[in-house]
């Protein structure tokens, strides 16, 4: 049996009061939106990246303080979740590939 300063056998399955929304490092299914995402920090600026549920997939990367970091996320996970306005498959970016490619 091991144990732990916290007072848990890490080998065994912890209870679901201390199981947190995280799986592999990604937050799943909070702060009021239904998907993945993964944020990374360092001093003067941060990196997201979203996968939601409805199958918009979104990375953004700024260079700024963390709390207007977590605003723009706030925003782009609204816009995803209401983006009907976009839904279609076509590629929304295939006329730069035509002139450059």
């Amino acid at each position: 049996m091991s144990g732990n300063r916290l007072g848990f056998d890490p080998y065994e399955m912890l209870t679901s009061d201390r199981i947190g929304p995280w799986g592999l490092g990604w937050s799943l299914n909070i702060m009021g939106f239904n998907g993945w995402q993964h944020d990374g920090r360092m001093p003067g600026s941060a990196a997201m990246l979203v996968r939601l549920d409805n199958g918009l997939e979104m990375a953004v990367t700024e260079y700024s303080e963390r709390d207007f970091f977590h605003e723009l996320g706030y925003v782009l996970h609204h816009i995803g979740n209401n983006y009907d306005w976009w839904n279609d498959d076509r590629d929304l970016f295939q006329h730069l590939c035509d002139k450059t490619c």
